[in-house]
């Protein structure tokens, strides 16, 4: 009680008889606040990337399957995980509607956010098998899935809104082709095939209707699947086979579906609460030790390189913050000598006189960093101004906090010290 005592005097003193001092102290603090939040918003632009990139490195998760397969049939985990990633059928796809988790979201628009890839083989072509043209047994078509009107809430888990295309040759897909299960595909120019060739898969003879061109290198030999046909194949599992190839007694081995969609990651506008992450743990049947942030390593690269920056950065600004505060902190901390003689009268001791004036100190700045806080926002649009690609972190803000207060406590402890150390009154 004696010690709160003590602060509510010094503080009556300094907010009214020193009230210009206190005033100076403040602005000075709040500039210098102000400085280190441009210092922090400067390195932010230069050592991590674009905000939306910061984003999904912090909302993309990653899908694994179970890795050590001893403990399951061999044929199981096949069926269960096609191409060792998690099969995306349309129960799966329900389980997802019906659990209320965020639709996965879309930062970069392109394929690296895709849910979901669909593999399709194809075993003859115009009724040859493929060994025929090729030297492999199959032909294997690539890419996102086509859906037809009634399956749009299938796309939005798919979150391949992002794959442009032109038809080249041919025609597109029409809502007809895909209600009705017609046997068409339209397929990626760089497959080298022709409309009106006829591809054959899963029993049936698609004629190719269309040829697609994309100017993304990243997709430019991904074909448009039907949904319809790649979920139908999903629920028929033939396990694994050999096709024979050009040369004598030599095989390839295919996965236990003629065409599988696989989902191997999700992308979502904010990061996964705990409870729904087990949400998604439950949906997918995959341990939360299997959906992890993959690229969280990268995003911590890069903030690890912009606090080292910005801490030096705003140690060597500092420096000159604690000239300024200890010269004015000094001069305060000289007219307090009245009022330390009558603390020491009333036994004040050393411990006492230090921890007080560095309590002071830190309250002074405590009102400088909410002053410092409010005054941020309209201070960035004039950074923004400076520089365009300045964007708005949060970070930004409670680095410089940080910095502010490290700095004056630094000055502080001294400060109090000397104060304390040159006092010419007795104990």
């Amino acid at each position: 009680m004696k010690f709160i005592f003590l602060i509510k005097s010094m503080l009556h003193d300094w907010v009214t008889i020193y009230f210009k001092y206190i005033v100076t102290i403040v602005v000075t603090m709040v500039l210098s606040f102000l400085a280190m939040f441009f210092i922090a918003t400067k390195n932010t632009t230069e050592n991590i990337e674009d905000l939306f990139l910061e984003k999904w490195y912090n909302s993309t998760y990653m899908l694994y399957t179970i890795t050590d397969i001893d403990e399951m049939v061999v044929e199981d985990f096949d069926e269960k995980y096609p191409d060792c990633a998690l099969k995306c059928d349309h129960q799966l796809m329900d389980k997802y509607i019906e659990s209320g988790l965020p639709m996965p979201y879309s930062f970069l628009n392109n394929d690296l956010e895709w849910s979901c890839l669909t593999h399709m083989y194809c075993f003859k072509l115009n009724g040859t098998a493929f060994p025929e043209f090729t030297d492999f047994g199959t032909y294997l078509l690539s890419g996102p899935l086509a859906f037809d009107s009634t399956q749009s809430k299938y796309a939005q888990i798919m979150n391949q809104s992002s794959f442009k295309y032109d038809i080249v040759a041919g025609r597109d897909y029409t809502e007809e082709d895909l209600l009705n299960h017609n046997k068409v595909l339209v397929v990626s120019d760089e497959t080298g095939f022709s409309v009106g060739d006829v591809l054959t898969s899963g029993g049936y003879d698609f004629e190719i209707i269309g040829l697609l061109h994309t100017d993304d290198i990243s997709t430019c030999e991904y074909s448009l699947i039907p949904f319809w046909f790649a979920d139908e194949c999903m629920q028929n599992f033939q396990g694994q086979r050999n096709i024979p190839l050009r040369a004598e007694y030599t095989f390839e081995c295919i996965e236990g579906y003629d065409c599988y969609t696989v989902m191997d990651r999700i992308t979502f506008e904010k990061p996964l609460t705990n409870k729904q992450l087990d949400t998604l743990s439950e949906v997918t049947g995959l341990d939360k030790s299997l959906i992890t942030l993959n690229y969280d390593s990268e995003l911590q690269r890069q903030l690890t390189s912009y606090m080292r920056t910005t801490y030096l950065e705003c140690t060597i600004f500092g420096v000159f913050c604690i000239t300024n505060i200890i010269l004015v902190m000094w001069y305060l901390c000289t007219k307090m000598y009245p009022a330390l003689k009558i603390f020491r009268v009333y036994g004040a001791k050393d411990r006492i006189i230090i921890a007080m004036i560095v309590t002071l100190i830190l309250i002074v700045t405590l009102v400088s960093l909410i002053l410092g806080l409010l005054l941020c926002p309209p201070a960035f649009k004039l950074y923004h101004l400076i520089n365009s690609v300045y964007e708005w972190r949060t970070r930004c803000a409670v680095s410089a906090a940080l910095a502010l207060f490290s700095v004056n406590l630094i000055a502080a402890i001294p400060m109090a010290i000397i104060t304390v150390k040159r006092s010419p009154i007795a104990k």
